[in-house]
Protein backbone atom coordinates (compact mmCIF):
# COMPACT_ATOMS: atom_id res chain seq x y z
CA UNK A 1 0.00 0.00 0.00
CA UNK A 2 1.42 3.55 -0.87
CA UNK A 3 2.76 4.79 2.09
CA UNK A 4 1.41 8.46 1.94
CA UNK A 5 -2.05 6.94 1.92
CA UNK A 6 -3.57 7.15 5.56
CA UNK A 7 -3.49 4.55 8.23
CA UNK A 8 -6.15 2.15 7.29
CA UNK A 9 -8.72 2.69 9.93
CA UNK A 10 -10.00 -1.19 11.63
CA UNK A 11 -11.97 -0.08 14.73
CA UNK A 12 -15.24 1.41 15.37
CA UNK A 13 -13.03 3.70 17.53
CA UNK A 14 -10.75 4.56 14.85
CA UNK A 15 -13.81 5.41 12.91
CA UNK A 16 -15.96 7.73 15.41
CA UNK A 17 -12.65 9.88 15.38
CA UNK A 18 -12.47 10.43 12.05
CA UNK A 19 -16.39 10.64 11.51
CA UNK A 20 -16.16 14.73 11.61
CA UNK A 21 -13.27 14.96 8.63
CA UNK A 22 -15.35 12.73 6.51
CA UNK A 23 -18.78 14.89 7.27
CA UNK A 24 -16.69 17.97 6.44
CA UNK A 25 -14.86 16.99 3.59
CA UNK A 26 -18.27 16.02 1.90
CA UNK A 27 -20.31 19.32 3.16
CA UNK A 28 -17.00 20.55 1.59
CA UNK A 29 -18.10 19.36 -1.63
CA UNK A 30 -21.91 20.14 -1.26
CA UNK A 31 -23.53 16.95 -0.53
CA UNK A 32 -25.79 18.83 2.01
CA UNK A 33 -27.10 20.63 -0.70
CA UNK A 34 -27.62 17.89 -3.46
CA UNK A 35 -31.10 16.39 -3.30
CA UNK A 36 -31.56 12.26 -3.31
CA UNK A 37 -34.30 10.13 -1.94
CA UNK A 38 -36.62 12.67 -1.10
CA UNK A 39 -34.01 14.41 1.13
CA UNK A 40 -30.10 15.36 0.93
CA UNK A 41 -27.44 13.61 -0.15
CA UNK A 42 -25.19 13.73 3.00
CA UNK A 43 -28.94 12.27 4.94
CA UNK A 44 -28.51 9.56 2.34
CA UNK A 45 -24.71 9.02 3.25
CA UNK A 46 -24.87 9.34 6.88
CA UNK A 47 -27.94 6.92 6.79
CA UNK A 48 -26.31 4.10 4.93
CA UNK A 49 -23.11 4.28 6.79
CA UNK A 50 -25.20 4.01 9.66
CA UNK A 51 -26.89 0.80 9.15
CA UNK A 52 -23.28 -0.45 7.71
CA UNK A 53 -21.95 0.03 11.17
CA UNK A 54 -25.15 -1.56 13.16
CA UNK A 55 -24.59 -5.10 11.37
CA UNK A 56 -20.74 -4.71 12.45
CA UNK A 57 -19.42 -5.56 8.62
CA UNK A 58 -15.57 -4.16 8.52
CA UNK A 59 -15.02 -0.39 9.23
CA UNK A 60 -13.83 -0.18 5.33
CA UNK A 61 -17.28 -1.16 4.47
CA UNK A 62 -19.09 1.10 6.86
CA UNK A 63 -16.57 3.53 5.34
CA UNK A 64 -17.77 3.25 1.66
CA UNK A 65 -21.38 3.60 3.19
CA UNK A 66 -20.46 7.05 3.65
CA UNK A 67 -18.96 7.86 0.67
CA UNK A 68 -20.85 5.31 -1.49
CA UNK A 69 -22.52 7.99 -3.97
CA UNK A 70 -19.57 10.26 -4.29
CA UNK A 71 -18.51 9.24 -7.70
CA UNK A 72 -22.04 8.96 -8.61
CA UNK A 73 -23.89 5.97 -9.39
CA UNK A 74 -26.32 4.48 -12.45
CA UNK A 75 -29.21 5.45 -11.70
CA UNK A 76 -27.69 8.86 -9.41
CA UNK A 77 -26.15 10.38 -11.97
CA UNK A 78 -24.60 13.06 -9.89
CA UNK A 79 -20.47 12.99 -9.08
CA UNK A 80 -19.62 14.72 -6.10
CA UNK A 81 -16.26 14.22 -6.79
CA UNK A 82 -15.13 13.74 -9.70
CA UNK A 83 -13.03 10.40 -10.84
CA UNK A 84 -9.88 12.18 -11.64
CA UNK A 85 -9.63 12.74 -7.75
CA UNK A 86 -10.00 9.65 -6.44
CA UNK A 87 -6.66 9.79 -4.72
CA UNK A 88 -8.19 12.62 -2.91
CA UNK A 89 -10.77 10.21 -1.56
CA UNK A 90 -8.28 7.46 -1.28
CA UNK A 91 -6.61 9.79 1.19
CA UNK A 92 -9.27 10.54 3.59
CA UNK A 93 -10.56 7.50 3.56
CA UNK A 94 -7.95 4.64 2.77
CA UNK A 95 -7.69 2.30 -0.17
CA UNK A 96 -9.99 -0.16 0.78
CA UNK A 97 -13.01 1.89 1.15
CA UNK A 98 -12.17 3.77 -1.47
CA UNK A 99 -11.73 0.83 -3.62
CA UNK A 100 -15.48 0.07 -2.77
CA UNK A 101 -16.97 3.33 -3.41
CA UNK A 102 -15.59 3.50 -6.64
CA UNK A 103 -16.72 -0.17 -8.01
CA UNK A 104 -20.27 0.58 -6.24
CA UNK A 105 -19.99 3.94 -8.27
CA UNK A 106 -19.35 2.44 -11.68
CA UNK A 107 -21.17 -0.91 -11.68
CA UNK A 108 -24.07 -1.50 -13.94
CA UNK A 109 -26.64 -3.04 -11.44
CA UNK A 110 -28.37 -5.30 -13.57
CA UNK A 111 -25.08 -7.20 -14.42
CA UNK A 112 -24.44 -7.00 -10.11
CA UNK A 113 -27.59 -8.44 -9.74
CA UNK A 114 -27.44 -11.15 -12.48
CA UNK A 115 -24.65 -12.83 -10.25
CA UNK A 116 -26.64 -13.44 -7.11
CA UNK A 117 -27.23 -16.50 -5.57
CA UNK A 118 -24.08 -18.49 -7.30
CA UNK A 119 -19.99 -18.75 -6.24
CA UNK A 120 -18.88 -18.52 -9.27
CA UNK A 121 -16.40 -15.57 -10.60
CA UNK A 122 -17.68 -12.46 -10.03
CA UNK A 123 -17.55 -9.54 -12.10
CA UNK A 124 -18.76 -6.09 -12.44
CA UNK A 125 -19.59 -4.22 -16.02
CA UNK A 126 -18.33 -0.41 -15.59
CA UNK A 127 -21.42 1.69 -16.96
CA UNK A 128 -18.59 4.44 -18.53
CA UNK A 129 -17.12 1.92 -20.85
CA UNK A 130 -19.03 -1.65 -20.93
CA UNK A 131 -15.60 -3.45 -19.62
CA UNK A 132 -15.97 -6.26 -17.51
CA UNK A 133 -14.23 -6.47 -14.27
CA UNK A 134 -13.24 -9.62 -12.57
CA UNK A 135 -13.40 -8.89 -8.50
CA UNK A 136 -13.10 -11.17 -5.91
CA UNK A 137 -16.50 -13.03 -3.85
CA UNK A 138 -15.26 -11.08 -1.08
CA UNK A 139 -15.41 -7.43 -2.68
CA UNK A 140 -18.77 -8.90 -4.46
CA UNK A 141 -20.03 -9.98 -0.79
CA UNK A 142 -18.92 -5.96 0.08
CA UNK A 143 -21.12 -4.28 -2.50
CA UNK A 144 -24.26 -6.66 -1.63
CA UNK A 145 -23.76 -5.35 1.84
CA UNK A 146 -23.61 -1.83 0.64
CA UNK A 147 -25.99 -2.26 -2.02
CA UNK A 148 -28.96 -3.93 0.58
CA UNK A 149 -27.75 -0.73 2.98
CA UNK A 150 -27.81 1.66 0.54
CA UNK A 151 -31.58 0.14 -0.61
CA UNK A 152 -32.73 0.12 2.80
CA UNK A 153 -31.97 3.53 3.88
CA UNK A 154 -33.96 5.44 1.10
CA UNK A 155 -36.78 2.10 0.90
CA UNK A 156 -39.18 4.13 3.22
CA UNK A 157 -39.24 7.33 1.06
CA UNK A 158 -40.12 5.41 -1.91
CA UNK A 159 -43.45 5.33 -3.51
CA UNK A 160 -45.19 2.07 -2.83
CA UNK A 161 -45.09 1.06 -6.48
CA UNK A 162 -41.14 1.51 -6.18
CA UNK A 163 -40.44 -0.36 -3.08
CA UNK A 164 -40.34 -3.92 -4.14
CA UNK A 165 -39.41 -3.85 -8.13
CA UNK A 166 -36.13 -5.95 -7.35
CA UNK A 167 -37.55 -8.78 -5.07
CA UNK A 168 -36.39 -11.85 -6.05
CA UNK A 169 -32.73 -10.22 -6.65
CA UNK A 170 -33.19 -9.11 -2.87
CA UNK A 171 -33.55 -12.59 -1.66
CA UNK A 172 -30.73 -14.11 -3.24
CA UNK A 173 -28.62 -11.21 -0.78
CA UNK A 174 -29.47 -14.34 1.93
CA UNK A 175 -26.25 -15.84 0.32
CA UNK A 176 -23.65 -13.11 0.53
CA UNK A 177 -24.47 -10.91 3.45
CA UNK A 178 -24.52 -11.00 6.92
CA UNK A 179 -27.59 -12.42 9.07
CA UNK A 180 -27.79 -8.91 10.65
CA UNK A 181 -28.14 -7.63 7.38
CA UNK A 182 -30.45 -10.58 6.24
CA UNK A 183 -32.36 -9.96 9.25
CA UNK A 184 -32.98 -6.46 8.13
CA UNK A 185 -33.85 -7.25 4.18
CA UNK A 186 -36.05 -9.83 5.27
CA UNK A 187 -37.98 -7.74 7.69
CA UNK A 188 -38.38 -4.80 5.28
CA UNK A 189 -39.18 -6.67 1.92
CA UNK A 190 -41.18 -8.87 4.28
CA UNK A 191 -39.62 -12.22 2.93
CA UNK A 192 -41.37 -15.55 4.41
Amino acid sequence: MNNNLIKEISTIEDLKNRYNKYIDFLKNHDAKNILHSNNNLLYHLKGTMSILVGWNVAIYISTAGLFHSVYGTEVFKYSLIPNNLRGNVKKIIGERAEHITYLFGIMIRSHFLSQLGNNLNKFIMNRFNNLILKISNKEYNDLCHLYVANRLEQHSRWPENNKYLEYNSMKKMKYHINNLAWSDLKKEYKFK
